[in-house]
C-alpha cells in the first residue's frame, strides 16, 4: 500500500494515476477543507492549488491529467469529498451539477464513521481501485498549525480519524496520500501525530486487496 508525502495538493494527480494505470481504473475519497475543483474558467487566483481535483475529472489540463497516467478521468459516481468547509460558489456549483459524493465538516461532527460509510459503501464498485487524498487543513488550524489557508470550521479530530478509518473499510483502497504539512510552522508537531494517526487509521482499515473484491465483482 503506498503511502505518499505530498508538498502541496497539486501532486495528487499522480498517485491518482498510478492507482488508475495498475487497478484499470481509479476512484477518488478527497479529504479537504477546499473542494480543489477550480478551471481556469472559474479560478479567480489563478492558483494551481485550486484544480488538482477538476484535473482528476477531467474537467482542465487534460495533457497535465494524461501526463500523470491518468487516461481516462474519473467519473463522478466514483469520487467523494469529506470535511470541506471553504468551497467558493463556483465549487459548490459543479459539485451541484455532478452526482459527486458529499460530507461537508459541518456534517461529520455527529456520526462521522456511520456517515461516511453510508455515502461510500454503494459506490465502491465504480472503480476498482480507490485513492484516498488527504489535506491536512481539513482537520483545522489548532490540530494543524498554520496551513496557508485556514478552514472557517472543521471536524473534530476523533471524528476525523473515524471516518478516515471508515472510508478505508467502505472501499477497495489502494493509495494513500497525506498533503500540505509544514514543520516549521507546527514547533509542537501536532500535524505530524495527526498525520500518523489518520495513516494508521486508513492503513488498518484498508486490508489485503481479496477482502475487498466483493465490492466490486469478481477479478
Amino acid at each position: 500500500m503506498p503511502l505518499i508525502l505530498e508538498g502541496n495538493c497539486t501532486q495528487a494527480v499522480g498517485p491518482a494515476g498510478g492507482v488508475a494505470r495498475a487497478c484499470g481504473g481509479v476512484g477518488i475519497v478527497w479529504y479537504d477543507a477546499h473542494g480543489d475543483m477550480h478551471t481556469l474558467r472559474t479560478t479567480s487566483t489563478g492558483l494551481l492549488g485550486g484544480m488538482p481535483y477538476a484535473v482528476c475529472l477531467g474537467w482542465e489540463f487534460s495533457d497535465w491529467r494524461e501526463a500523470a497516467g491518468l487516461a481516462m478521468p474519473v467519473i463522478p459516481e466514483a469520487a467523494a469529498l469529506l470535511g470541506a468547509s471553504d468551497l467558493d460558489a463556483e465549487e459548490e456549483a459543479a459539485l451541484d451539477s455532478h452526482p459527486i459524493a458529499r460530507l461537508g465538516a459541518a456534517a461529520m461532527r455527529a456520526d462521522a464513521a456511520a456517515r461516511t460509510a453510508s455515502l461510500l459503501t454503494s459506490r465502491a464498485g465504480s472503480a476498482p481501485g480507490w485513492y484516498m487524498h488527504i489535506d491536512l487543513d481539513v482537520a483545522g488550524p489548532e490540530e494543524v498549525p498554520g496551513p496557508l489557508t485556514p478552514a472557517p470550521h472543521w471536524p473534530a479530530r476523533t471524528a476525523l480519524v473515524a471516518s478516515v478509518a471508515a472510508a478505508a473499510r467502505a472501499v477497495p483502497m489502494r493509495c494513500l496520500g497525506i498533503a500540505a504539512y509544514d514543520p516549521s510552522r507546527d514547533p509542537e508537531r501536532r500535524g505530524a501525530r495527526l498525520a500518523a494517526d489518520l495513516a494508521v487509521a486508513a492503513l488498518a482499515g484498508s486490508g489485503p486487496p481479496s477482502s475487498k473484491r466483493s465490492s466490486f465483482g469478481p477479478t
